[in-house]
């Protein structure tokens, strides 16, 4: 990824993301692996419901690989689940990572989509 129209760098990116953005808080959802697979959809519309909510607060969040890059560390040392899903939720700073945009495709580049309705 390249630099685009951003004071941040994606040295200044990764340094963000291996510190977690600095969220203040965390939100940790789970599932018992015992759960038909589709529950993992559920879940996801959970998330998504928690992460709008948030930010119609104006904390902002993210669903982020890095949060559980070491999975058995969080869960040691926080006590947590296996199944457990992370979110981190936190209040939007001034920090210049915040300007960092990169070169991703547009969605429509990207993602077709061919609905049909049915009507009965």
């Amino acid at each position: 990824m390249d630099k685009v129209n951003s004071d941040a760098t994606m040295k200044d990116f990764l340094t963000a993301n291996v510190n977690l953005w600095n969220a203040p808080a965390m939100a940790y959802l789970t599932i018992p692996k015992t759960t038909p697979v589709w529950s993992v959809y559920d879940t996801g519309a959970f998330a998504q419901t928690l992460m709008l909510s948030a930010t119609n607060r104006e904390v902002d969040s993210m669903v982020a690989y890095e949060n559980i890059k070491y999975p058995d560390e969080i869960r040691e040392n926080l006590d947590i689940k296996e199944e457990e899903l992370i979110i981190a939720l936190g209040y939007r700073s001034e920090d210049k990572i915040n300007t960092f945009t990169n070169n991703r495709l547009a969605t429509e580049v990207m993602l077709s989509l061919n609905l049909r309705v049915t009507i009965v």
